[in-house]
Order: C-alpha cells, then structure tokens, then sequence
C-alpha cells in the first residue's frame, strides 16, 4: 500500500514540474534592450526613386522625467531631438518631447484585446514647433485624436540571435486587416513609434524599420532586406562625408560646412526640386515657412539629406 502512496506521489510530483516547466516557459519575456541597442530605419520617397536616408534610434543615459526613471532614445535625423522610453510591466511608455508619456506598447495583451491611443503623432507633435499647414488635414483620421488597435492573434517567431519570442498581430479600428506586428523586446516591425502614427506619412515619405542592433549583434532583421542598410552599401562612404548645416531653423540664409562640397539640392517636403546652388550659403529668405530637406553630394556624387525648417 505504501508502495502505491509512494508511486502516487512521485507521479504528481512529475506531473507538477511538467506543469511548471511548461508555465515558465510560456512566460519568458524579453524585455525592451537598454544598453548599446540602435533601431535601424530606411527613409525613402516614392516620388524619388533615388532619394533614400538611414536613420537610426540610439539608446543613450538615463534621465528621470516626473520621477520616472527613462532610458534616452536618441533620433539621429534631427539634431538635439530624443525620446527616451521606460519599461514596467511588460508595458513600454515612450516620453515624447511637448506630448508627455504615452503608453505605446503592452505586451500583457491578449488575443480580442484594445488598447487605445489619445492622441495623433503628427497632429499633437510639433517637430521643433513647427506642423505642417499645407497637408494637416491629410494626416488626421478624426477630431478627437484617438484610434486604437485589437490584438487579433499572438504566436511565436524565432529571431536572428536564436531567441523565440511573442509575436503580437493586430489590426486598425476601422477593420481587421492586419496593420501592425509587434515582438517582444522589439517593438513594431513597421517602426518603433508606428503604434501611435495613424495614418501613413504624407508627401510620399515612407520609413521602412530593417532592424535591431543590441551591443553590435543582429536581433531582429526584416525578411524583405538581404542586410541591415537593405542593400545601400554606400553608407560608409556617406558616413565619411561630415557635414553640418546652420542655422537651422532659418530666417535667411543656411550655411552649408562639408569636406568636397559639390552641390545642393533643396526639395520641399512634397518630393519637388526647388533649387540648386553651387555655393555653401543658400539663400532660402523667399522660401515660404515650413520644412525643407537640403540633398547635399560631395565631388565623388555621395549625398546626404539634412532637414532645414525656415521661419
């Protein structure tokens, strides 16, 4: 009889650590990178076929905000601007310079569930107080600054470092087609801040997220590129092309400083050419207010785009 008892308790033991092996398993979670981590992002325009920019998020210092304690996220397309972003939960609250924390992801989610956003990303930001009039009412879905997204279903994807992690697949308030991919320790794959961008950038601008970097090692690749730059091998030599432009914003004139200057293109934030100039000081006194992207090449034709904002 005591050799049953034995037996049945060894059998519930086994069945208990099955169980708890199983249930840790299935709550392994990967938490946002703080250290060493850059998000990789190609911007493109569809009106330029040969207009293209990496841009990067960087994680920087601490810094405590309100009394929270945020990790920097550090935008290389604008100078002086960050973010910066803090983990609780498995939830990821992103502080955005003259909106506040938002909640961005909630990785708690479960299949059927909402989360809301109140506000609309290019509506409520300024870009260094700046908004652009000319297309505002193409970039806003309704007046009360808010959509949401439903978890429509939730498995696994291994990624470029072997790890396996929750994939979240969720679609927009107005139907179920799927619009957005979440990973754990990722964030979207169609961009870090794509959760609470509602509508697709105007003026034929179109950001393409290639991956993540943590302390130099790939974790995540997008499958639609063969490599991080998505095949724009000329980065290095662009990256030797120091360049600086002042004073942005602008009232009159931007002085261009880089080594082999060649020429400068200036588009308007549509994808129009308005000017071209030899020179390294670029009258803009006539341009109208608003957001220009200055395509700068050195004497060996490698460009880089810098974004000027005239007063």
């Amino acid at each position: 009889m005591k050799k049953i008892n034995y037996l049945r308790t060894f059998l519930f033991i086994i069945v208990l650590l099955n169980f708890m092996i199983k249930t840790y398993s299935q709550d392994d979670y990967y938490p946002f990178p703080q250290t060493d981590a850059k998000w990789t992002i190609l911007h493109t325009n569809m009106f330029q076929e040969d207009f293209w920019e990496i841009r990067e998020y960087k994680t920087g210092d601490t810094i405590t905000i309100e009394n929270n304690l945020y990790r920097l996220l550090v935008y290389s397309c604008i100078e002086n601007q960050y973010y910066a972003f803090r983990e609780e939960n498995k939830q990821i609250f992103f502080y955005i310079p003259s909106i506040g924390e938002v909640l961005v992801y909630d990785f708690n989610l479960k299949v059927g569930d909402t989360i809301f956003y109140y506000i609309d990303f290019y509506r409520d930001y300024k870009f260094g107080d700046f908004k652009c009039k000319s297309c505002g009412d193409l970039i806003t879905r309704d007046d009360e600054n808010t959509h949401f997204k439903v978890v429509k279903s939730i498995d696994k994807v291994i990624l470029a470092d072997g790890t396996e992690r929750r994939r979240f697949s969720l679609y927009e308030w107005y139907d179920e087609y799927v619009d957005d991919i979440w990973i754990e320790g990722v964030g979207s794959i169609e961009g870090l801040l794509n959760p609470i961008i509602n509508l697709s950038a105007p003026c034929g601008d179109e950001y393409h997220f290639t991956c993540l970097r943590e302390n130099q090692e790939v974790i995540y690749h997008t499958p639609k590129c063969t490599d991080c730059l998505c095949g724009h091998l000329n980065v290095p030599a662009i990256a030797k092309f120091d360049i600086s432009t002042y004073p942005n914003p602008a009232f009159s004139t931007v002085t261009i400083e880089a080594n082999n200057f060649n020429k400068v293109e200036v588009y308007n934030i549509f994808g129009q050419l308005l000017h071209t100039a030899k020179n390294q000081i670029v009258d803009v006194s006539y341009f109208n207010a608003g957001v220009y992207f200055f395509k700068i090449f050195d004497t060996e034709n490698n460009s880089v785009v810098k974004r000027v904002m005239k007063m």
